[in-house]
């Protein structure tokens, strides 16, 4: 109990020292997204303190803790929840807790997969977890050496976007319902309904492709970090969407390698996440996924690629790629 404890006393002094660090958040977020944020940890911190007096029921090793905060699901100790393996602790002594692979391959190619193919989804999805589920705050102060990080789910505020056409042409004269061209009066209308912001998870569910533009610092890359660790959590219900692979890849580095030779995006991504399998077919598990359709492949940073040459090319490969498979795909910009 009393190392359960200490842990708590730990977690307290990371939600506090984020909590002191808004000052730094009001330089990179919106004042609402803040705010939002500082709801959450506030809460969190309260919470610790009642579980640290004895108020609340401190969790212990073999519980259950499913923590709801939004649209994330997340568990903190012990226990697994179902369509979920668990794969040891992290650092701070959390389970660590995976996608069935089963289930997975289930969804993917309607049968289980071979042994050595449900090792390599399993070790694959434990290095997304493991990668993803923290997020870091850079420059922001430490704690006895270590850097404050926080969950990324309790951390997360759901992305709202704009549905856009590019400047000099209008969705509403494009408009006809039934075959019919929608009167004038209507036009402006419906032009601004479809102008209003709506959750980018709403728009993934209609949508087997989409582009993401924003500002640095909107969260674009923190919300597809966001969509590989729920997916590779098994939490691919409270997102509404299908069960799939995630697999997020940063633009930049495939632009780095097309600098060096001519490589196809599937190739590069296969050969990307080739160093994560040890002596697992990594690169099979991904290829056979992304040639099923079962993956949901997570593109970010074009912006990043600041030769303009490289980035058109990169931008048309990514093209070619999504019209080639029968996945869903997002690029970030």
């Amino acid at each position: 109990m009393g190392d359960e404890r200490d842990r708590l006393v730990q977690e307290l002094d990371r939600v506090e020292q984020a909590i002191a660090a808004q000052g730094a958040l009001r330089g990179i977020l919106p004042d609402a997204d803040v705010e939002a944020a500082l709801a959450l940890l506030r809460e969190k911190a309260s919470n610790l303190r009642a579980a640290i007096a004895g108020d609340a029921n401190v969790v212990g090793d073999d519980s259950t803790a499913i923590k709801a905060e939004g649209e994330a699901v997340v568990a903190d100790r012990g226990g697994v929840a179902a369509g979920q393996v668990a794969v040891g602790r992290d650092v701070y002594g959390d389970v660590i807790l995976v996608a069935d692979p089963d289930q997975v391959w289930q969804a993917i190619r309607r049968r289980p997969p071979p042994e050595d193919l449900r090792q390599a989804t399993a070790h694959y999805l434990t290095c997304l977890v493991d990668r993803y589920r923290y997020l870091g705050f850079k420059g922001m102060g430490v704690s006895d050496r270590v850097p404050l990080r926080q969950p990324l789910v309790d951390m997360f505020v759901p992305l709202k976007a704009r549905i856009e056409m590019p400047e000099g042409e209008t969705w509403a004269r494009e408009l006809r319902l039934a075959g019919r061209r929608v009167p004038d009066e209507d036009q402006a209308a419906i032009g601004e309904r479809m102008s209003e912001p709506q959750p980018i998870l709403n728009l993934l569910r209609r949508n087997d492709g989409l582009i993401v533009l924003g500002d640095p610092g909107s969260g674009k890359t923190t919300f597809l970090k966001y969509l590989a660790l729920m997916l590779a959590t098994g939490a691919d219900e409270s997102l509404g969407l299908k069960v799939r692979l995630p697999v997020l890849i940063p633009l930049s580095a495939y632009a780095n390698a097309l600098a060096k030779r001519d490589v196809r995006l599937d190739d590069f991504i296969a050969r990307y996440f080739h160093d994560l399998g040890a002596d697992l077919p990594i690169a099979s598990m991904l290829e056979e996924a992304l040639k099923q359709g079962g993956a949901l492949v997570l593109l970010d940073g074009l912006d990043e690629v600041k030769d303009v040459s490289l980035r058109r090319t990169v931008a048309e490969r990514v093209a070619d790629f999504y019209t080639s498979t029968a996945g869903r795909a997002i690029a970030s910009s």
